[in-house]
């Protein structure tokens, strides 16, 4: 991993090697100001928004992958994860803070 500085953003890059073992970048996140009391967190992957939120010491509101940081921050029971992993795609296009818990009635049992 390595970041920077970019005035009141820092930038990561993860990188994972290929079969030559060559770097390729796996990730890309910025963690930077907005607003007086808020710090904005952008994460992606793939040429893809994981999650990107804004959060300060009370709060934490989605604007869009709520899902996505529950699955790669393990905020989910097994149940939920492998709902997840079945409906990614649908789930990766939900944006918003407060979103409807439906995983729980959508689990087969």
């Amino acid at each position: 991993m390595i970041f920077k500085y970019d005035g009141d953003t820092l930038k990561y890059l993860r990188f994972i090697p290929d079969e030559n073992n060559t770097p390729l970048i796996s990730q890309y996140e910025m963690k930077f100001l907005c607003g007086s009391l808020d710090t904005c967190f952008l994460r992606m992957q793939s040429n893809d928004t994981l999650f990107y939120y804004k959060e300060n010491k009370d709060r934490r509101e989605f604007i869009v992958g709520e899902y996505a940081f529950r699955y790669t921050s393990t905020g989910m029971s097994i149940e939920e994860m492998h709902f997840y992993i079945d409906h990614e795609d649908s789930l990766r296009r939900i944006k918003g803070n407060n979103l409807p818990n439906f995983l729980k009635k959508n689990i087969k049992k």
